[in-house]
């Protein structure tokens, strides 16, 4: 059963577990000025899917609706404007390359970059992930969504596990969908006659130079200068654990609010992979332990409920 529904009226939707015939009381939700949406029966239960939204910069102010088109340059302000908002797969922002060049504004439109989450189809900038729409400048755009599969990129560095030898390549799990290959001339200093040591099991960190949807994943462990750089073998004694893409990213930028309470806690060393894996020792093992729990316990609280989480902590109350 599929039913078309009119995008202007005001609906009402009866969640049908919470009806009670008895007391004659509907909890309703209500969507007012909604897109039109597609209501489909699944075994009893009740969804609404978007078809699609179109997000336009406004030819003029008095407008009352949200399509209306984008002069030059007006794809980087919508853009803008929709900052910090969520959105989802299917939203399109829409440039007119026939709409009038303003004399006073730049000549040529800001050329916009798109990063994770936003993909150019000629005129047309849609969004393919479910997220909040980020900015840096001067004009790169991504999508922050919160993810646990990993889709290997080329120049991230990663936590392997090494799974098995083959001939003068190690396989290693990154968590994605196909194991990546490590050379054993991949290491710093290494040669015929000096192999590293690397044993089934070991964790290595390593950074993507192939990561190609056609071909096989490659890792190295040296960067371009043929430094090791903090990659290679380790964890010996510590704890590898797993959390969110989103919570490895806000680990790894500069200046993290998560990272520097933990600094306040306890020394310890921490290993962050863009995969979503993060290797973490401290001077105990209960240290260690509580350090993992924080941090998986990061991905789901507001920085109120962390803050609180980690004063509990330091007083020693947990």
């Amino acid at each position: 059963m599929v039913i078309l529904l009119d995008p202007t009226a005001h609906l009402k939707l009866i969640s049908w577990r919470s009806f009670d015939p008895l007391n004659e009381r509907d909890l309703t939700e209500s969507f007012i000025r909604v897109d039109p949406l597609v209501l489909r029966s699944a075994r009893g239960r009740c969804r609404f899917l978007p078809v699609c939204r179109t997000y336009i910069a406004p030819a003029d102010s008095s407008s009352s609706t949200r399509r209306s088109r984008c002069g030059t340059g007006g794809m980087f302000s919508c853009l803008k404007d929709k900052v910090g908002e969520v959105l989802v797969p299917g939203d399109e922002f829409s440039f007119q390359a026939d709409d009038t060049i303003s004399l006073s504004g730049p000549a040529k439109p800001e050329k916009v970059v798109c990063g994770p989450g936003l993909r150019r189809s000629g005129d047309r900038l849609l969004v393919s992930k479910s997220g909040v729409l980020r900015h840096k400048q001067p004009n790169v755009f991504w999508i922050d969504s919160q993810q646990r599969r990993y889709v290997p990129a080329k120049g991230e560095t990663v936590i392997g596990i090494v799974t098995a030898k083959s001939g003068d390549v190690f396989k290693v799990d990154v968590g994605g969908s196909e194991q990546a290959s490590l050379s054993y001339l991949a290491f710093e200093g290494a040669t015929k006659r000096n192999r590293p040591n690397v044993q089934v099991g070991d964790l290595v960190f390593a950074q993507f130079i192939i990561a190609n949807k056609d071909m096989e994943p490659e890792l190295v462990c040296m960067d371009s200068s043929g430094r090791a750089n903090g990659m290679g073998v380790f964890g010996g004694g510590g704890l590898l654990f797993t959390v969110s893409l989103g919570l490895v990213r806000r680990l790894l930028s500069p200046h993290n609010e998560v990272r520097a309470d933990l600094e306040q806690l306890f020394p310890c060393e921490l290993v962050v992979g863009m995969n979503g894996r993060v290797w973490t020792r401290a001077s105990t093992v209960q240290q260690t332990l509580i350090i993992a729990n924080l941090l998986q316990s990061c991905d789901t609280m507001t920085s109120q409920q962390r803050q609180q989480l980690f004063r509990r902590v330091q007083q020693g109350a947990l």
